[in-house]
């Protein structure tokens, strides 16, 4: 999709849909820049405030971060996958943020899949959440999850965690409103309160 700014250094790129708009990215992202998904008002007429962005391709050769932003109160950005794949490939280190979920942002798992690649380890921020909406389907992290602040596991589906968790501070909080939580790993929620 891109790597490079004209510099020739690492360049980042944006995606932003319409409000209450989706936009679906079918083809493989290469590359090594941040992508940022967004969420702001595009004018002072817009009432819906939901933005979501599919990523429906095998994005393994991709070995950037994932961002996603909220600029606006009372937006909601919605990354949605069907195949871990599509959140991207190694990276040359661990990198704690390789996903990260800031404030009011969603990722939405919609089928039994995992996230097995270690390096790719998923920041969720204080009023994130992790969706597993089909009863039934697995998201198993076999990546390393840090939560700061209270990030909500939703949805009728299972999150399964399979490697230490990392507190990002110390009032970390996994809500688990509806579905279940799976734990596979000693210290998968060391430094997090699970509540349910």
């Amino acid at each position: 999709m891109y790597d490079r700014d004209k510099n020739g250094t690492s360049g980042s790129v944006q995606l932003w849909s319409r409000a209450n708009g989706v936009m679906t990215v079918n083809s493989a992202l290469h590359g090594n820049g941040k992508i940022e998904i967004a969420s702001a008002t595009w004018s002072a007429y817009e009432k819906e405030k939901n933005r979501t962005v599919v990523f429906a391709g095998d994005n393994t050769g991709y070995v950037g971060r994932i961002l996603l932003a909220n600029y606006a109160d009372g937006y909601k950005t919605t990354l949605k996958i069907t195949d871990g794949k599509a959140l991207g490939g190694a990276l040359d280190a661990f990198t704690y943020d390789a996903v990260n979920l800031q404030n009011r942002s969603e990722l939405e798992v919609g089928a039994t899949t995992s996230l097995n690649e270690p390096t790719r380890g998923i920041f969720a921020e204080s009023g994130s959440s992790i969706s597993v909406p089909n009863e039934g389907d697995v998201f198993s992290v076999g990546s390393v999850l840090t939560c700061s602040g209270t990030v909500r596991k939703t949805g009728d589906g299972v999150l399964s965690l399979s490697r230490s968790a990392r507190s990002g501070d110390a009032n970390a909080v996994l809500a688990i409103p509806a579905g279940a939580l799976e734990v596979t790993a000693r210290g998968a929620l060391e430094g997090i309160n699970a509540e349910f």
